[in-house]
């Protein structure tokens, strides 16, 4: 079953620049996983430091090891100080009657 990722990072103003290459580097990466199906980054209308990211995944196993991916967790580590709120990471599966 296919699984949906929400990620909201809204990042703090000093730690945008370098994000924003590194984030390009996560999407690459994540393009060569198995199991990636999409991804779209999206940025809040009036502050380009808040990022929303929606990704698809064939299973959450697929999207859970990616999440733990060395190269992932690298990347992401170096940000923990930098957000500007708590960052926010919900799944959803498509819904059933």
């Amino acid at each position: 079953m296919p699984i949906l990722i929400y990620l909201r990072l809204p990042m703090k103003k000093d730690a945008f620049p370098k994000f924003q290459k590194h984030l390009d580097e996560m999407m690459d990466l994540a393009e060569k996983q198995p199991g990636f199906i999409s991804a779209e980054v999206f940025q809040l209308q009036g502050d380009e430091t808040d990022f929303l990211i929606l990704s698809e995944w064939e299973t959450k196993e697929q999207s859970n090891a990616f999440e733990h991916h060395m190269e992932h967790e690298d990347i992401m580590d170096k940000y923990e100080d930098s957000y500007n709120q708590t960052w926010v990471k919900k799944r959803y599966v498509p819904y059933k009657k």
